[in-house]
């Protein structure tokens, strides 16, 4: 508010008397710094809020950094020893992942397929306090394109290290901030109760001391009892107040910056000492005295920034790192930076000393970064002996290793270089090549690294040197160096290997390739081979494609087995289709073997092969399976052999119960009717005896014409008639055995026969007795087969015939013919209602001279004949009867009846 004399004018002096001004200066005073004091505590509960939120992100982020960093320099070595079951390497390497900062555990679970090996280190921590992560382990071979599941890798972080770091980050953040918040209270006291609250005293007892008679009389001043013109007073009053507001306002905006820049500076150097990652941070001045110290290593030592501050160097190092040091220390108080290393109970560390400069350029003090370098330390002690030993391997490797300038020369050659050159190493450095081997040997090599050089990529290539007197031929891989960051071509690098000998063994094995590739392609056995990697066809030779009929078919060679699109069928033993996945060429692909497996192929020209396949898996020295292998000889000659023996066989077998029929029949039809003309010839003998003695003996010739009437009449007759008969009899069976003999013996003419039509004829030559009988002939669409006409006639004509003998007598004879096309043969039934056929008829209804029923009419030979002629058609003759409802006789006939047997 701004006071002027303006504001006293119109009031009376009583009124402007009764204005009694009550401003208490120290009171104000205090209320301002009261509200400062509180805004403080407020800022600093925000400030150290914000700051502790952020130092918990980086402690998770950098533990998350630390699993990424395990995960890539651990998870490759941990597969390969778990592909190798090294539990002690496996051990060696969780034991270094838990030695890492913050990692508490950790551990390798091997899946339960793989043997359940399980190897830990360290100690699981509490599972509320606790980060964890788990990767997977796979390992691919060499030579192998796919990935093995192994286990799992489980990491653990402990958070008790987190938690503490954040307890005493808040010591530190509240100390730092009290400090602050009691330095700027101090401040501020004094700023408002000397600079602003004793003015405002003085002020308002000023005012209190201004005594207002009357609105005539002028202002009087009762301290020094001076008159005044009417209004000066009020206005020196007024000015003062607006001085006062004036400087108070400027005050407290110098104040609010000052706090400002305080609390930032603050702020700036906790943060910036925090955030240098494993490193410490102090302040001392000229005295080397410590003014400030902050950072997460001297923690673990124990030190905390209030043990510090306001200490002297030397009251906290001790003597033998101060002798390092102090030199170092009074270089940076003099203006130059200086930096030293030093050893500190198990951690070797870094100091940065930095002069700090006041606004005149003078030296106040000096900044100390002390950082922890022992893994840098490490890490460089570890290049070190990487280096000597990769100089050590680069020394026993057997290949040649050298390096050479823009110029030719060399500049690093290995052991094995000088003992195959004879020369020394300093014999060599600094030397080209045309200064070391032979014209033609130089000109070769110098040509090579120039291209390298131009080309800036690698080259290999063959090349020539001396070795003991001879030339030997190398392989050589050279590829570029750069140099630094410039990017530029200063070096190559040259590998050699001696492939002397190889060369000789490629061109053996080149040789002996050559030699097994010609008597793989001239054998006359079919042979074939397929590639384990990727299923392709490798080698068909050519009596493979003449058995499967594929010579005018593109070649097999690159194609995929298991994609090819095969010209011909195969079958089993049993003539079942199978299928490429089902023979023995894809099942040594699996490393499987088949010995001896007989297959049929059917070309696509028709022609049925058989085969005898047997097949094999293909490793190499490493017992890893590369092919598969199949030879399958050509046994169609030798299964036609077969089957001609066995059906010779058969037919012999049946030959043999033909003769044993024949001989029974012999021995016991034909015998029968010959007993009996033996026996009445014997009584014709005995009747013409009667006679010779009636005749001889007797005188009266009616006694003797009676009774030679009545012998010749009765026994004569009676005895003639039963020999007549029975020689009627055998000549029936002789007739019927001549006609099974001459059977035999002919020869089917085979041609295509109309089944329909033939048929048709048949059942015409029987319209009499089917008409008689009341019967009925019918017959389904016939399918047509190769056989001999006249015989296949003679065989339904007899069916027909022994059906129409035994049609039932209580119903309608009904016979039906029908005929199926089946694989390999077409096969007929003839059908019929009659009687049937007992079960134990059955068997012996087909062998010679047996009739179902004596007597009907016949010679017992009808189905005997029937069974002939289809057994020199390669087919079969069967019956099915049930007794009381009919039979069913089944005729089966080869579609190609000069070949093979179905």
């Amino acid at each position: 508010m701004r006071w002027t004399a303006k504001h006293c004018k119109g009031v009376g002096m009583k009124e402007f008397g009764a204005l009694r001004f009550r401003f208490k200066g120290n009171k104000i005073a205090w209320k301002l710094i009261t509200y400062l004091f509180c805004f403080s505590i407020l800022v600093f509960c925000i400030t150290a809020g914000v700051q502790l939120r952020f130092e918990h992100i980086r402690n998770i982020r950098a533990i998350e950094k630390k699993f990424e960093d395990i995960k890539t320099g651990y998870i490759p070595s941990l597969s390969a020893a778990l592909w190798s079951m090294d539990r002690e390497y496996l051990r060696i390497q969780l034991e270094a992942v838990v030695n890492l900062s913050d990692i508490e555990y950790a551990a390798v679970l091997k899946t339960e397929s793989g043997g359940g090996l399980n190897v830990s280190a360290g100690s699981p921590p509490a599972s509320n306090k606790t980060i964890e992560r788990v990767f997977t382990l796979t390992y691919r071979p060499d030579g192998n394109n796919r990935d093995y599941m192994l286990g799992t890798f489980q990491v653990a972080a402990g958070m008790e290290d987190v938690y503490q770091r954040l307890k005493d980050g808040f010591r530190v953040i509240a100390v730092s901030q009290g400090i602050i918040v009691f330095s700027v209270f101090i401040l501020f006291f004094f700023l408002f109760y000397v600079i602003v609250g004793r003015p405002l005293h003085s002020i308002v007892q000023f005012v209190e001391t201004v005594d207002i008679g009357s609105f005539k009389d002028p202002l009087i001043l009762n301290k020094n009892r001076a008159r005044h013109k009417p209004g000066d007073e009020l206005e020196q009053l007024a000015d003062a107040i607006n001085r006062m507001c004036s400087d108070l306002k400027h005050s407290y905006t110098a104040l609010s910056h000052l706090n400002s820049r305080l609390k930032q500076t603050t702020y700036r150097y906790g943060l910036l000492a925090r955030n240098i990652p494993d490193s410490d941070l102090f302040l001392l001045d000229r005295d080397l005295r410590f003014l400030a110290a902050e950072g997460m290593e001297m923690k673990r030592y124990g030190l905390m920034a209030e043990s510090l501050e306001g200490r002297r160097f030397d009251e906290v190092v001790d003597a033998k790192r101060r002798k390092i040091l102090e030199p170092s220390l009074q270089n940076a108080l003099s203006g130059r930076p200086a930096e030293n290393e030093f050893n500190c109970r198990d951690g070797h560390y870094l100091i940065r000393l930095i002069p700090i400069r006041n606004g005149g350029g003078e030296v106040e003090g000096v900044m100390a970064i002390v950082r922890n370098i022992s893994e840098r330390k490490k890490a460089e002690n570890n290049l070190q002996r990487t280096r000597e030993r990769f100089q050590e391997i680069l020394d026993c490797a057997t290949s040649v290793i050298y390096v050479k300038d823009r110029e030719g020369r060399y500049t690093f050659v290995n052991r094995h270089f000088t003992k195959l050159s004879g020369y020394r190493p300093e014999d060599v450095l600094g030397k080209t090549d045309f200064e070391l081997f032979p014209p033609e040997v130089a000109r070769n090599s110098t040509a090579h690294d120039i291209e390298v050089f131009k080309s800036g990529t690698a080259l290999e290539t063959e090349e020539f040197g001396p070795v003991e007197g001879s030339m030997h031929t190398f392989v050589s891989a050279k590829f570029p160096l750069l140099s630094g960051s410039s990017g530029r071509i200063n070096e190559i690098c040259g590998i050699s290997t001696d492939i002397d000998d190889r060369k000789r063994m490629e061109q053996q094995l080149s040789d002996t390739k050559a030699m097994l590739e010609a008597a793989f392609e001239q054998t006359p056995i079919p042979m074939v081979m397929a590639s384990a990697e990727d299923g392709k066809i490798m080698i068909v030779n050519t009596a493979c494609k003449e058995f499967l009929g594929i010579e005018d078919e593109p070649d097999p060679v690159g194609m995929d087995l298991f994609s090819y699109h095969q010209s011909w069928a195969d079958f089993n033993e049993d003539g079942e289709p199978v299928t490429l996945r089902e023979l023995p060429l894809a099942r040594a692909l699996e490393g499987e073997v088949t010995r001896n497996k007989l297959y049929c192929i059917v070309r696509k020209d028709g022609e049925k092969r058989w085969e005898l396949v047997s097949g094999a898996p293909v490793y190499n020295r490493d017992c890893a399976l590369i092919a598969g292998f199949a030879v399958f000889p050509d046994i169609t000659r030798l299964k036609k052999t077969e089957e001609t023996i066995k059906r010779l066989n058969r037919r012999l077998t049946n030959k043999n119960k033909e003769l044993e029929q024949i001989v029974y029949a012999a021995s016991h039809d034909l015998r029968s009717p010959l007993v009996n003309i033996q026996g009445f010839s014997r009584e014709l003998d005995y009747t013409f005896t009667d006679i010779f003695d009636t005749v001889s003996k007797s005188d009266d010739m009616e006694t003797v014409r009676e009774k030679m009437n009545k012998l010749f009449k009765r026994d004569v007759k009676q005895s003639l008639d039963f020999i007549f008969r029975s020689a009627a009899k055998m000549d029936l069976l002789l007739s019927g055995l001549l006609r099974i003999s001459r059977l035999g013996g002919a020869k089917p003419s085979i041609k295509l026969v109309h089944m329909n039509s033939m048929i048709s004829d048949i059942v015409k030559t029987f319209k009499y007795r089917i008409k008689q009988a009341g019967a009925f002939v019918t017959h389904d669409d016939l399918p047509d087969c190769d056989a001999d006409e006249s015989m296949l006639n003679q065989v339904f004509s007899n069916l027909i015939d022994n059906a129409l003998k035994f049609l039932p007598p209580d119903k309608p004879g009904v016979i039906k013919i029908s005929g199926v096309k089946e694989s390999g043969h077409v096969e007929y039934c003839v059908e019929d209602n009659g009687p049937g056929i007992s079960e134990m008829e059955q068997g012996r209804i087909f062998e010679l001279f047996h009739r179902l029923d004596p007597e009907i009419e016949g010679e017992g030979l009808g189905l005997t004949i029937i069974r002939k002629i289809i057994e020199k058609h390669y087919g079969t003759v069967r019956v099915e009867s049930e007794p009381g409802v009919g039979s069913r006789f089944y005729v089966s006939v080869g579609k190609n009846v000069s070949g093979d047997a179905f």
